[in-house]
């Protein structure tokens, strides 16, 4: 437990100083097992729009040869696995998602779970939950995720804060910002990318509530709302993105919120009507290529992947993930609204 005091409260006093710089995106070259993994699991979602859940559920299995699975990636092979009614499948897939932190109670009050809760499938899948689930996590890992803990209460605790207001609160925001971001930097070169293999969905930002975004989302959300952007912070990230760390339409819709012009489109325009168009996007080839440079499908694909949530909303076996919370909440809202 000492030691688990000391790495916690030596990244609340790290030096901050000259990481904040100018908007910067960089080119990646991802790893062989990446390119692997993203060509399959974009398959694998192409199938699952078309209604092939048989060849979704091989292409999802067949991806996760190559690297540990993406937490989103592992919620949506565990539902297709329950669609084809592949109970060995969705057995394997259950306990990866419970041995990296879902919580039992909050899972079944998910639509999803309540529809199918009552079947032998879900009983089978689900029977070793109790002995599967981590009571005690490994020290450098409880490390981790209460220093990414700090990070997430030093965000809300300077917006929550009454007592300032105006330009103070407005700099007071920033500079806690700053602080984060730095923060985020070292615990990334310390013990890599927060990947679900290596936090899982224990931050108290998430906890339980698999799959959601996390700590890191959070900070870029607010650092570049307040226009406040790290280019150190995008080099590492950039960096987890060629090892297949970081999720790439994670890092799109990071890299994206941080200039005017777009570079991935992780985001598509809307037209007068409301409806996704890309017919405003002067250079589709080019963006495609970038797209495609970190293991992202087409632009054309993103349309139907959102059109796909669209469709099936109101139906709970059909909720699938392929954006992360704040990618789907800006994809899916009424037009006139920017991010």
């Amino acid at each position: 437990m000492m030691r688990i005091a000391f790495l916690f409260i030596s990244f609340l006093f790290l030096c901050v100083v000259g990481v904040f710089g100018s908007k910067y995106a960089t080119a990646i070259g991802l790893s062989d097992s990446a390119k692997n993994y993203y060509s399959l699991r974009n398959a694998a979602e192409r199938d699952v729009i078309n209604m092939d859940f048989k060849s979704a559920l091989d292409k999802y299995q067949a991806a996760f040869l190559y690297k540990y699975p993406n937490e989103r990636d592992i919620y949506n092979a565990f539902r297709t696995a329950v669609l084809i009614q592949d109970s060995v499948r969705a057995k394997e897939y259950f306990n990866i998602i419970t041995i990296n932190g879902q919580s039992r109670e909050k899972f079944e009050n998910t639509p999803f779970i309540k529809k199918i809760k009552g079947s032998s499938l879900y009983r089978f899948a689900s029977q070793d939950y109790d002995s599967l689930y981590p009571r005690i996590l490994p020290d450098e890992k409880l490390a981790y995720i209460k220093a990414l803990d700090s990070i997430y209460f030093m965000d809300q605790a300077i917006r929550k804060d009454n007592v300032l207001t105006g330009e103070e609160k407005i700099q007071s925001v920033k500079t806690t910002d700053s602080i984060n971001a730095a923060l985020l930097i070292k615990l990334i070169k310390t013990f890599g990318y927060p990947t679900y293999q290596r936090v899982g969905i224990f931050e108290k930002f998430k906890y339980g509530f698999g799959p959601g975004d996390g700590t890191i989302d959070l900070v870029f959300w607010h650092i570049w709302r307040t226009g406040n952007f790290c280019k150190d912070l995008n080099e590492v990230v950039a960096d987890a993105v060629a090892k297949g760390d970081c999720v790439p339409e994670d890092y799109a819709f990071y890299m994206d919120g941080q200039s005017e012009k777009k570079i991935y489109y992780s985001v598509l325009p809307k037209d007068v009507n409301g409806d996704f168009s890309t017919d405003e996007i002067t250079e589709i080839g080019a963006v495609n290529q970038f797209r495609k440079d970190v293991g992202l499908y087409p632009l054309s694909e993103l349309k139907a992947r959102i059109e796909f949530h669209k469709d099936h909303k109101e139906d709970p076996m059909l909720g699938f993930l392929f954006l992360s919370f704040y990618n789907h909440m800006v994809n899916l809202m009424p037009p006139g609204f920017t991010y």
